[in-house]
């Protein structure tokens, strides 16, 4: 009996570790706009991402959330649309699950 209880403790141990490590993976992609200009897609925990960009615009899916990024706005498709000012570096997409949050320049926007 005394076997049995330490194996499942350490079971359990072990999934917690696991399940901690997954919680921190994240699919992450990119593109880079009129030359100089970076945009970061991250999902959300385990979710994937969909690219398509051309040398102008980068249009990302997560899951049910579509994202179209140019030099001068974000559209998230049905929810909103942020301006950009005229010079950025870089702009970071990141899908949290129900909503989807926004960095330029490591600034976040609202």
């Amino acid at each position: 009996m005394r076997f049995r209880l330490r194996t499942l403790l350490i079971v359990i141990t072990v999934a917690c570790l696991l399940f901690a490590l997954l919680g921190r993976l994240r699919s992450v992609g990119g593109a880079t706009i009129n030359g100089s200009q970076v945009v970061v897609f991250r999902s959300s925990p385990l979710g994937g991402i969909g690219l398509s960009s051309d040398s102008k615009s980068v249009t990302a899916n997560f899951g049910t959330q579509t994202v179209f990024v140019d030099a001068k706005r974000i559209v998230i498709v049905g929810v909103r649309t942020v301006q950009l000012p005229d010079t950025w570096a870089r702009v970071e997409v990141i899908d949290s699950g129900n909503d989807v949050r926004i960095l330029l320049d490591g600034t976040p926007l609202d």
